[in-house]
């Protein structure tokens, strides 16, 4: 019989915060532009996430993504291959 082997929360935490800064890493490396997101134009709300407080039309690698108020982005779940949170993280603290 084979043991399997469960992630604890630690380990998925961990492993979370180390593809966040891998994607974060790549889409750097590929274009995704941080210097396009303007930090007056999110909002963090006290959970961590963030939030656009306007609609914006941003250029990402894979085209143009349309984002806004019904939109909230948390560190290290991408939106249309773009880790916004991680990247306002990065430069707006």
């Amino acid at each position: 019989m084979l043991d399997v082997i469960r992630p604890t929360k630690t380990r998925s935490a961990v492993v979370r915060h180390l593809l966040s800064f891998a994607m974060m890493t790549v889409l750097v490396a590929i274009g995704a532009d941080a210097q396009e997101l303007n930090c007056a134009d999110f909002q963090r709300i006290p959970n961590g996430l963030w939030i656009p407080i306007r609609q914006l039309l941003i250029t990402a690698p894979a085209g143009n993504v349309l984002i806004g108020p019904g939109n909230a982005f948390d560190p290290g779940i991408p939106f249309k291959g773009i880790d916004f949170a991680t990247l306002l993280n990065a430069k707006c603290e």
